[in-house]
This record gives C-alpha cells, structure tokens and sequence, in this order.
C-alpha cells in the first residue's frame, strides 16, 4: 500500500510538470504553425522557395518563405520577378520570364 501511495503522489506531482510544460510547448507549437500558414499563403511554387536554386527545396527554405516577399523588377530589358527578405529588402532571387534561367541568387553581398 505503502509503494501505492508514493505512485499515486508522483502521477500527482507529474501532471502539474506536465501542465507547466504545455504552455511553452502550445506556444512554439502555435509560433511554427502560425510560419506555416504564412509560409502557404505566399503561394510559392516548390521551385520558387529553392532560395539558394540548389535544385531541391529544404524544410528552412519552406520557413524562409514566411518572411520572403515578391516584386516585378526589369533587368536589361527583360521582366522579371524578383524575391525579397521583408526584414531588410535586400533581394534573395531573381527570375526571369520567357528566358528559362535564372539569374541566380542575390544579396548584401555581391555573390
């Protein structure tokens, strides 16, 4: 009865850890579902988030796209589109139209 009652005190004892912990838990839960739906409603096509143009897109590619914005930019004639960091402004991607290729990656940094 004795190893009963010290059962019963620590399932007692667990459930208050348990509960402390849900609430940081719902709120990273809540900070990674709220990127997602920010990252969907972008309406970035899988080929458009291969931000480094790797070839393939990865799941940090994915969460870039929540903070990522898009403009229509013209480049030695030629429209086309040209992906953005909200945070700074500074261009991560160019694409062009009817050309097939795409420029490459840009940033701060001259690469």
């Amino acid at each position: 009865m004795r190893i009963w009652n010290r059962i019963v005190q620590w399932a007692a004892g667990s459930k208050l850890a348990l509960g402390a912990a849900a609430i940081p838990t719902a709120l990273v839960l809540a900070y990674f579902g709220s990127v997602v739906i920010a990252a969907i409603q972008h309406g970035y096509s899988w080929r458009e988030m291969d931000w480094d143009n790797s070839g393939a897109t990865s799941i940090s590619e994915f969460f870039k796209a929540a903070d990522t914005g898009r403009r229509r930019v013209v480049i030695d004639g030629k429209r086309c589109v040209e992906f953005f960091a909200y945070k700074d402004g500074l261009p991560l991607k160019t694409s062009c139209a009817g050309t097939g290729i795409s420029p490459g990656r840009r940033n701060g940094d001259g690469e």
